[in-house]
């Protein structure tokens, strides 16, 4: 496992700021929650170094890693920042909670977004136990390929996905799975919205949440992001054979 932690970014990540009981709440009202100036810039200037460390070693062309924290100390360190995990047990109402995958995307301009989705699709946890942190590590918006969410629709169980046979992942996203063609079928009434994020936020998603990302638009900025996924203590999850999902400690 390569990377490392320096003293003055342990030092650093003591400094994060708690969410507020508003935050909390409209995290539970919308499904979603965008939490400004998380990280600091020399923490996401640390793990984008980190992050082209991972590309090179991995030879494609800045394809998505699944579960870089097995792969980088730094992206282990990350996956158990103080601020996002005491955030995420906040959000799932839990004292205790554990991670159980990561992934790291580069978004490169001209690479496809996530087809609308829910997370928990996949993982086939209990409703409201299971959620995500996604960390913005460049500055995130419309013209490179943010997130969107259907505000809300966290309400709603495990949605049926529609087959679309025709449509096959981009190239440079082979090796992973993306399950371009597959969006699932989102019910009437959910109004869409844009989620920019600064550079060092981190959007906070329900894992029922439906949400997906656009088409990087930029000529010429990447937009990377590191997301984890994280659980209440105890509760049941799908260990899936690619993510190969566990119960993390984070403590």
């Amino acid at each position: 496992m390569r990377g490392g932690e320096s003293r003055s970014m342990i030092e650093g990540q003591s400094r994060q700021r708690l969410l507020t009981t508003q935050e909390v709440t409209n995290y539970h009202r919308d499904g979603f929650l965008v939490a400004d100036q998380a990280l600091s810039c020399h923490e996401c200037r640390h793990y984008l170094s980190q992050a082209d460390t991972l590309k090179c070693e991995g030879g494609e062309e800045y394809a998505p890693i699944m579960n870089p924290h097995r792969l980088n100390t730094a992206f282990f360190s990350l996956l158990k920042h103080p601020f996002i995990v005491s955030a995420m047990g906040s959000l799932l109402r839990s004292q205790k909670i554990c991670a159980l995958q990561s992934m790291l995307y580069f978004k490169k301009p001209g690479a496809l977004g996530r087809d609308v989705h829910q997370d928990n699709f996949y993982v086939q946890a209990a409703q409201f136990v299971f959620g995500g942190a996604w960390v913005a590590l460049d500055d995130a918006d419309q013209e490179n390929g943010c997130l969107y969410a259907y505000v809300g629709s966290h309400q709603e169980p495990i949605l049926e996905v529609k087959e679309e046979a025709y449509r096959t992942p981009h190239p440079a996203e082979a090796n992973f799975v993306n399950d371009r063609g597959r969006p699932c079928v989102i019910p009437k009434g959910y109004r869409k919205v844009y989620l920019p994020a600064k550079a060092g936020s981190v959007v906070f998603m329900d894992g029922n949440l439906v949400h997906g990302s656009e088409l990087n638009q930029s000529q010429n900025r990447f937009r990377r992001a590191f997301i984890g996924h994280y659980i209440k203590e105890g509760s049941s999850f799908r260990s899936g054979l690619h993510a190969q999902r566990e119960a993390i400690n984070v403590y």
